[in-house]
């Protein structure tokens, strides 16, 4: 494809010229610049036909650039050539870039690479360097000189959609303006690290300077690793930034390996995955050639829900000393600026590596979560950090379960460790931990881990698993101080699994799920005999997903679960003994309900579950002894995922709502307390490093997965103060409060009688860190500046003494 690129006669040779003062034929100012700022001036280039039904997206574009400090101008342009655009960039004496949207037309250029192959690109550099010259020696529309002052003056970002096929133009640019907003605002929360993923030919790359913009950094490039399906499987963790180094063609990344290529990872791939990235750097030979259809480069940003600026090429070759690009972003410049100045001082002296390179997406967006900028999601209550590793293995460990009693804790779950999944058990005896317990090791599939105490504090532990004569399920139990004492408890055919276990009426219940009726179906049985397996659900629907758990009483044990019809998804609830169970009934008024959880806390029942009905919310009962109070909602959002409820206790006693917040390594565990004023507001209720995955709660401890910022998933155990309340301050965190609230000038903050010093750090609504620093106090009153805040609610967060308080503060401005 040869677009031609310019009218000054033949063989469209082009020479150094002097700025114009008027906009060339062919475009239409549709916003003038608000600012005469040299350094930050923003062009925005529209192609005809996308300025009315993008208007909405490109005012909204226009006015978050401004409220950052930019002036911009938005012009529309209909028809034209490379070289009139090129003519009205030109006439802007202080821009600092510009923005294309749309098919805006290209430069091409044409050389014989390192004495041999010879290679036809598109690239922006023409764009970039506004005084350099230019020349097509042979007249075939593709330049193939470039003399003269070639440094580029300004940067140039596409944001280019024409060429993919799986979505109309105006709806993908439609998507990508509405996510550069949302990131730019708080409201795309992504995980504050980074990837450098370097396949075997780049082995010894190292970070490639990454690491002076993340702190939080995983680094890939063992040759026995750099395959496909570990990169896919990376992407699915969740970056806010990668570094991708691979053999590529505009359309997969393939990876080499000790004796072979190991797979390639193609389009489709990465917009299943969806990871939650902001940024890609790809040295991936031409992912970046925007003119093919469907090119990797625009799959990052228009495939997948997060990504917002892609850094490549258009041919072969790509960026190298990354340095001299990370190090200015680590101190604040934005990416255009940077790879501006990286293409001056290594760029243009290797073309036949750099001229290729390009920036997909908007160059002005800022990692969020880099040293420069700082970003975090604001604590919840008070919270220590002491968070225990439980899990021992190099390999995923994953779906904990926890139980304590009589001053111990016992935590299992599913691990990789040993076999394709076991299971394992550990207990803390109040002082230390014991050995990790490997259940009834074998080789297939052990899953879905339930533990309960009996009457004498004995723990009970049972699982699903994998049969390889009739290739079913069975229920497999264990007991004793260290789980030795094995037995198969449901062993019908096909498959019985996810069990759960609660001790009621003197004795020890199992419920499960079961498919001996060609559908799915909830059984109960008590495990003495006392009471034959019986189906708990009616037929006619699939029933899954069951929790049990006595009441406070100790009389009777409840069971819920999840029905599916065609009108939707319920929970549906049971409770019973020796003497039968009630008939089912519906508990709950969604109609997309999943994941119920039954707990006991401070002497009362609960039932909380999530539901999907426009959004996703976490709702609550609780039982009154005799039926059920009405359902709450203790949080909702129609952008952000929720659900997987945990019923718990704090060390204070307090009841507590856990659940998980978002997926991917985004997750996090959100919790609210119940106080005699009600269930508090939402808040994050552990704060690691990394996702922390499928929370589980008992009496003042959580357990969870996660990875706390390394490769390896773990299951992470907080014995206390991770459930702390805000009514229930530790000793060692005496309590801060608040002066006046709202705030008009400055926040007063009383301290407590004989603090001296402390950190503090401030949080928008979305969770953007927006301010902190040293608080110290005179006279019993510490002042933190809000001078810089705009009218809003806020969280401010105090770190003293290893704990971490958390105030609400109101900012208004007259």
């Amino acid at each position: 494809m040869v677009i031609p690129t310019g009218p000054e006669g033949a063989g469209y040779a082009c020479t150094q010229r002097s700025f114009l003062e008027s906009r060339p034929a062919g475009f239409e100012e549709l916003r003038p610049a608000k600012s005469d700022r040299s350094d930050s001036e923003v062009m925005i280039i529209v192609a005809s036909g996308l300025e009315t039904p993008l208007a909405p997206d490109l005012s909204r574009f226009a006015q978050d650039l401004e409220a950052e400090g930019y002036g911009v101008s938005t012009q529309v342009m209909t028809g034209g050539t490379p070289a009139s655009l090129r003519a009205l960039l030109q006439s802007h004496p202080d821009l600092g870039g510009a923005i294309f949207v749309g098919a805006i037309p290209s430069a091409w250029y044409e050389m014989d690479e390192w004495g041999g192959p010879h290679e036809e690109f598109p690239l922006d550099l023409y764009y970039e360097d506004l005084n350099g010259t230019w020349t097509d020696s042979d007249g075939d529309g593709m330049f193939d000189g470039h003399t003269g002052n070639v440094q580029a003056e300004i940067w140039v970002g596409r944001i280019d959609a024409h060429a993919m096929e799986f979505g109309g133009e105006v709806a993908l640019l439609h998507d990508y303006f509405e996510k550069n907003h949302l990131y730019r605002t708080g409201g795309l929360a992504v995980p504050g690290r980074a990837l450098v993923f370097n396949d075997d030919d780049w082995q010894g790359s190292g970070t490639c300077g990454l690491d002076a913009i993340y702190g939080d950094l995983t680094l890939v490039e063992d040759p026995a690793q750099t395959s496909a399906a570990y990169y896919r499987n990376r992407l699915g963790y969740g970056y806010e930034f990668v570094h991708l180094m691979a053999h590529s063609s505009p359309w997969g990344h393939a990876f080499k390996g000790p004796s072979g290529f190991l797979g390639t990872v193609m389009a489709p791939e990465i917009s299943e995955i969806d990871p939650q990235t902001v940024f890609v750097q790809l040295f991936a030979c031409s992912n970046c050639r925007w003119t093919e259809p469907n090119c990797l480069g625009n799959w990052y940003l228009f495939g997948e829900d997060y990504c917002l600026l892609a850094i490549g090429s258009t041919k072969t070759g790509s960026m190298l000393s990354f340095e001299q690009f990370y190090e200015p972003m680590a101190s604040g410049a934005i990416p255009g600026a940077a790879f501006r100045d990286w293409f001056n001082s290594v760029g243009i002296y290797d073309p036949a590596w750099h001229y290729g390179c390009v920036l997909l997406g908007d160059p002005t967006i800022v990692p969020l979560s880099s040293t420069a900028f700082g970003a975090s999601i604001p604590g919840h209550g008070i919270a220590t950090r002491d968070y225990t590793k439980v899990s021992t293995s190099q390999y995923s460990d994953c779906y904990p379960a926890v139980v304590s009693g009589g001053g111990s804790v016992w935590v299992a779950w599913m691990t990789g460790a040993t076999a394709r999944l076991d299971i394992a058990a550990r207990r803390f005896d109040g002082e230390s931990w014991s050995q990790v317990y490997v259940i009834d090791q074998d080789e297939y599939w052990d899953v879905q881990p339930s533990l309960a105490l009996d009457a004498s504090g004995s723990p009970w532990l049972a699982w699903a698993s994998f049969d390889d004569v009739s290739y079913g399920y069975d229920i497999r139990l264990a007991t004793g101080p260290t789980f030795s004492a094995l037995s198969t408890v449901v062993d019908g055919t096909g498959y019985d699994v996810d069990p759960k276990l609660a001790w009621a009426s003197g004795r020890m219940w199992l419920t499960w799920q079961t498919w001996r009726r060609g559908e799915g179906d909830i059984m109960v049985k008590a495990l003495d005999g006392s009471y034959p397996q019986a189906f708990l659900s009616a037929g006619g629907s699939d029933d899954f997903s069951p929790t049990a758990c006595s009441d406070p009483s100790g009389s009777a044990v409840h069971v819920a679960w999840v029905q599916d019809s065609p009108s939707g998804d319920q929970i549906l609830w049971s409770s019973g003994g020796p003497g039968g169970f009630t008939g089912p009934a519906v508990v709950s008024t969604g109609s997309f309900c999943r994941s119920p959880a039954l707990g006991t806390a401070q002497g009362q029942m609960f039932l909380a579950w999530q539901e999907d009905d426009g959004g996703a919310a976490i709702k609550v009962r609780r039982w009154n002894g005799s039926s059920w109070d009405p359902e709450q909602t203790l949080f909702s959002s129609s952008t952000v995922a929720a659900g997987i409820p945990s019923i718990g206790q704090s060390p204070g006693g307090a009841p507590v709502v856990a659940w998980q917040q978002g997926k991917g390594a985004g997750a996090q565990i959100w919790a609210s307390t119940l106080t005699a004023s009600g269930w508090t507001d939402a808040g994050l209720l552990v704060d690691p490093s990394g996702p922390a995955w499928v929370p589980v709660l008992c009496d003042g401890v959580i357990a969870w997965a996660g990875t706390a910022g390394s490769s390896d998933w773990d299951i992470y155990v907080s014995l206390e103060g991770g459930m702390g309340t805000p009514e229930s301050p530790g000793p060692s965190s005496p309590p801060f409060r608040m002066e006046s609230n709202p705030v008009h000038g400055d926040a007063a903050l009383a301290v407590p009688t004989g603090f001296q010093q402390a950190d503090y750090r401030v949080y928008d609504i979305s969770g953007r860190r927006v301010g902190g620093g040293t608080l110290q106090a005179s006279s019993g009153t510490a002042r933190i500046p809000c001078g810089s805040l705009p009218s809003g609610a806020y969280l401010l967060v105090i770190d003293a003494g290893g704990c971490s308080q958390a105030l609400r503060m109101t900012v208004i401005r007259y």
